[in-house]
């Protein structure tokens, strides 16, 4: 009597589908592939993330490892995915990992008619210190660091600018060349 293998496998390969390492596989695939929509090459893009080595990212990448915390919210940041994303993800042990979209882990819908109000103010204050920071840098400008510290404990304590009230109106008429 034979026994049908070809449904067997079938039936393994399925099962490799769910848990958490498959799951960290998939996410390591949509990461790479973010990265190369991105345009960067793994060293550049450790660099831009503001990771220590493009180890991390290699390893993330073949689904290896789950980063820690800060490492994950820098790499999530750096891809444009929702903070928090991966985590959420990996913990699904009961979805089939291939069903995962890029979509799903992105920050915002960019059809959205004003996608970076749903971005959290600290997150935005952050991402801005750390890409003007960047732009000094590549065009030799001297960057203060204490400055650039000062400003980034601020949004990290949720600081809020004294233009961007709570009644959500965003009057920056307080400000510019016209307010003297």
């Amino acid at each position: 009597m034979s026994i049908n293998t070809e449904f067997e496998e079938d039936e393994m390969g399925d099962l490799r589908e769910y848990g958490q390492e498959a799951m960290q596989r998939r996410l390591g695939q949509l990461a790479k592939q973010r990265r190369e929509e991105l345009g960067f090459a793994r060293a550049a893009f450790a660099v831009h993330a503001g990771l220590g080595s493009d180890a991390t990212v290699r390893d993330v990448e073949f689904g290896r490892i789950i980063p820690r915390s800060r490492t994950l919210h820098k790499l999530e940041l750096a891809l444009g995915w929702r903070v928090g994303s991966f985590m959420e993800f990996v913990q699904k042990e009961d979805r089939k990992a291939s069903s995962v979209m890029m979509e799903e882990l992105d920050a915002y819908d960019s059809g959205a008619k004003d996608p970076l109000s749903k971005v959290p103010t600290v997150d935005l204050l952050q991402e801005v210190i750390r890409r003007l920071t960047g732009l000094q840098e590549n065009l030799g400008v001297p960057v203060d660091s204490a400055l650039t510290q000062q400003m980034l404990g601020l949004a990290a304590m949720g600081h809020k600018p004294e233009h961007l009230d709570d009644d959500g109106d965003d009057d920056i008429s307080g400000f510019g060349p016209s307010a003297n």
